[in-house]
């Protein structure tokens, strides 16, 4: 909760910079060295990374190319299955 709220704030772009002082701030609280902080922050920041480059290189292949509201319908029902017009 911590860390997304420091990553989160309008300060850097991406947070680059706010994960690795939340990170080294945080463990050093708990007695972790600031380079393993550090290097925590940066393994996790690598992990992002890398899991959005797969994702980026798959998504054409499992994407079709159309919204992803198409089918969905408009008219909305309640818990009875009526639309609410009276």
């Amino acid at each position: 909760m911590l860390f997304n709220t420091i990553v989160n704030l309008p300060i850097s772009i991406g947070g680059i910079g706010l994960m690795e002082f939340a990170y080294s701030f945080t463990l050093g609280l708990v007695g972790a060295t600031p380079a393993l902080a550090f290097s925590t922050a940066l393994l996790l920041r690598a992990k992002t990374l890398f899991h959005a480059g797969i994702g980026s290189l798959l998504y054409p292949f499992v994407s079709d190319g159309s919204p992803i509201r198409e089918g969905v319908p408009m008219e909305v029902t309640n818990k009875y299955g009526e639309n609410g017009d009276d």
